[in-house]
């Protein structure tokens, strides 16, 4: 199964370490009282393209996905 995700931010950055932040969104969605908590995850996040970077982070553009 595959997720695809738009995100849309206007003038907000988003750190390099940004994954940590998609796993805690992830879990907040499927709940606390779930067979999937604490157990070995089973998914993966790809890259974000269309970004802009500079030495803090990303910055979305109107195409990021």
């Amino acid at each position: 199964m595959r997720i695809h995700l738009k995100l849309k931010s206007k003038n907000n950055q988003i750190p390099y370490n940004y994954q940590h932040l998609l796993t805690g969104c992830l879990h907040k969605w499927i709940g606390e009282k779930n067979i999937i908590h604490g157990q070995v995850s089973q998914y993966s996040f790809s890259w974000l393209q269309n970004v802009k970077t500079n030495k803090n982070g990303l910055i979305l553009d109107e195409n990021t996905s």
